[in-house]
């Protein structure tokens, strides 16, 4: 038994060996580090970089102390146009005793690309170099970095210098275009680089400086075919591929840019260009979680990359992350102050996020000259004022926008809403009803629907109903506006139709099962109300709204307490706070509203005067949207049935009503930002003890 055991070890033993062996290489013994660092040296005579850099990299991990191979990966990544990776490594050959006379060229060169010209002049000294040849070199790049800094006349020099020592030297010959450049005389060194090219057609400094100043100048086919001309002669060269991307995707031509992605990615996996890249077509193809993924992959390269900090931050707000959204700008903007798209998303960012006087702050650096016929930009500065209850000024940059872009039903539909804050509501109708009749903005039906039936103006609001349906009707919410307009009309009959039409198109839209099941209790029908409730819990089970109706309705027909929590528990379990937290809440809101009924019973609804039918505590501002003033007595008003149901709460009515029960200053603290608020158990509890008592003491004063 005992050897049986033993040989079974033995067994197991051989056989884990034998994976581990086989997982590690696959059957076969690894290769000697002497031929990886061969196959190296015969890419890098083949021009095959990539390939060459695999091989180093694979024998640096046998050899992690060799400074020569550093040297030679340092190289492989130059020519491959990964210069924060080349730095790197020849940083590390320093470190390992390599010559400094062998590192000083390539590290002024990986410095010069990255554009660390200061950095490059602290470190490099042309003057310890001994051998001419490689001396131009390192004056050619030094004479970039002094460019660089604006020191037009020591870059001359320089570039004088390494022509007296290689006349033929490329970044030495490029060197007075580049001071051209600088001195903004574009043509003549447009001029002078073209007869470059002519006597050499395969300089890649040359071509991609060339490119460059064609992208600038927007020939952006000419620009194009420099790059594929760069990569015919250099495969490898990271910047070039990422560059005639950016080109391809300006003319929009998306096919091509991926397969230059793709071709990045093969030969450049982890290098920040292929993430990048990747990241940002995915963008444009609405992959927003996937683009965000490579936006990060791009950043562990190079945690400062600007446009891939920017990139990430969309994805951010694309996925209404907008807090992280706002981390990501503020470290676009503390690299890049005049960053204008990450300027304006921020702003956009603080208005989603219900900051409308941070947004405000960041508007002035947005509102810049030249700006002006940026009908999005006014668009957005007319938010932010309206969001900040500056109607006039809201106004005036929603017009200016819809002057600008006078085909957008939204920005028309904006300054209607605008125009309705501000009290012209005549003025606000029109533009509804010009929006409204292009057939693009859904928001400018529902607001024009709305302000019809505020108006009283009922059988307008039928017939602008009735074409809602017509244009959309698999909308459900077509047809419960139609219902709204119905029953305003009288035709109660018609409306509940409408509304059993709502919930054939999408049985879970909530405000019809809400209305039907009001009608059928005014009907003495609790059974089929209940029905309905639980119609929407068959589908989806968690309904949170839908079980505390359930639960309420127990209640009401004095059914067994653990019937009730048991529906209030489902209810909490799909909410973000515990089971204990939402019930003390469910309770405390109870006695909140049972008194805000008895406070207002002597007054009519708020948004319509109307003393008849099931009367309500209507929230100004509901818990969604600002769950802190759930128990503020200025935000909760008594609301009819049609107006808190039918009507979403009948808002700008209400608001209107406000202004005078509280006053503008009333409403401007309502409206105000407010800080999150988190209730604890024991507040909830002294709040639905104090709520109980008042309603017990009214009570007892009315006799």
């Amino acid at each position: 038994m005992r050897k049986r055991q033993s040989v079974g070890k033995v067994r197991n033993g051989l056989l884990a060996a034998w994976l581990v062996w086989s997982v590690a290489g696959c059957g076969e013994r690894p290769a000697p580090p002497q031929d990886s660092l061969r196959q190296a040296r015969d890419a890098l005579a083949a021009r095959q970089y990539q390939t060459a850099g695999i091989a180093l990299k694979t024998y640096l991990q046998v050899q992690p102390q060799d400074a020569e191979a550093r040297l030679l990966l340092a190289g492989a990544l130059l020519e491959s146009s990964d210069f924060v990776s080349a730095e790197k490594e020849l940083r590390k050959a320093l470190e390992l005793g390599a010559p400094r006379e062998k590192i000083g060229p390539l590290l002024a060169r990986a410095l010069i690309e990255q554009g660390e010209f200061k950095k490059l002049l602290q470190e490099v000294d042309a003057g310890r170099v001994s051998d001419p040849a490689v001396r131009a070199g390192v004056l050619a790049n030094v004479g970039r970095a002094y460019l660089g800094i604006g020191e037009q006349a020591l870059a001359s020099e320089q570039f004088v210098a390494a022509l007296k020592l290689q006349p033929a030297l490329p970044e030495a010959m490029l060197g007075s275009v580049r001071i051209l450049m600088a001195n903004g005389e574009l043509d003549a060194a447009l001029n002078a680089l073209n007869a470059l090219l002519k006597g050499d057609g395969r300089m890649p400094e040359g071509l991609s400086l060339r490119a460059g100043m064609l992208r600038e100048r927007g020939q952006l086919a000419e620009a194009a075919a420099d790059y594929r001309q760069i990569l015919q002669i250099k495969p490898d060269d990271i910047n070039a591929r990422a560059n005639l991307v950016m080109v391809l995707i300006d003319r929009n031509q998306i096919p091509e840019a991926k397969q230059h992605v793709e071709e990045l990615r093969k030969r450049s996996p982890f290098a920040l260009a292929s993430n990048y890249l990747h990241a940002l077509l995915a963008y444009r193809d609405g992959r927003y979680q996937e683009a965000h993924k490579y936006a990060e992959i791009a950043l562990t390269g190079d945690a400062k990359h600007v446009p891939a900090l920017f990139l990430a931050a969309a994805t951010d707000y694309q996925q209404q992350e907008y807090l992280r959204a706002e981390a990501r700008l503020r470290q676009v903007l503390d690299s890049s102050p005049q960053h204008f798209a990450a300027q304006k998303l921020l702003m956009a960012t603080y208005l989603r996020l219900g900051q409308p006087n941070r947004a405000a702050q960041v508007l002035p650096y947005v509102l810049r000259p030249g700006l002006e016929d940026d009908a999005d930009l006014a668009a957005l500065a007319g938010e932010v004022f309206l969001s900040n209850r500056d109607y006039r000024n809201a106004d005036l940059f929603f017009s200016h926008a819809a002057r600008l872009d006078p085909q957008s039903s939204d920005k028309k539909t904006a300054l209607a809403l605008a125009r309705l804050r501000e009290g012209k509501s005549e003025q606000a109708l029109a533009e509804l009803q010009q929006a409204a009749g292009s057939g693009q903005s859904v928001t400018a039906s529902v607001l024009l629907v709305q302000e019809l039936l505020r108006k009283g103006q009922h059988a307008q609001a039928l017939q602008q109903a009735r074409k809602m349906v017509d244009a959309s009707p698999d909308r459900a919410e077509s047809h419960y506006l139609l219902a709204a307009a119905l029953h305003a009309s009288g035709d109660a009959a018609a409306a509940r139709v409408s509304l059993e039409r709502c919930l054939q198109v999408d049985a879970l839209y909530y405000p019809a099962v809400r209305t039907l099941a009001s009608l059928d209790l005014a009907r003495q029908q609790p059974k089929l109300a209940m029905s309905r409730f639980e119609a929407v819990l068959q589908k989806q089970p968690d309904h949170p709204q839908a079980l505390v109706a359930v639960a309420n309705l127990l209640r009401k027909q004095g059914a067994a307490p653990d019937a009730v929590l048991k529906r209030l528990e489902r209810a909490a379990n799909a909410a973000p706070n515990n089971v204990e937290v939402a019930l003390e809440m469910a309770e405390a809101q109870q006695a909140f509203n049972a008194w805000v009924r008895l406070r207002d019973s002597i007054r009519g609804c708020i948004s319509c005067g109307t003393f008849a039918g099931k009367r309500n505590a209507g929230h100004y501002l509901s818990t969604g949207a600002r769950p802190e003033l759930r128990f503020d007595e200025d935000n909760v008003h008594l609301q009819c049935e049609r107006c808190n149901t039918y009507l979403h709460g009948n808002l700008i009515a209400y608001r209107i009503a406000l202004l005078e029960r509280i006053g503008a200053d009333g409403v401007a603290r309502l409206e105000g930002p407010w800080p999150v608020r988190k209730y604890r158990i024991d507040e909830l509890r002294a709040i639905r003890d104090d709520y109980r008592g008042r309603v017990r003491a009214m009570r007892k004063a009315d006799g």
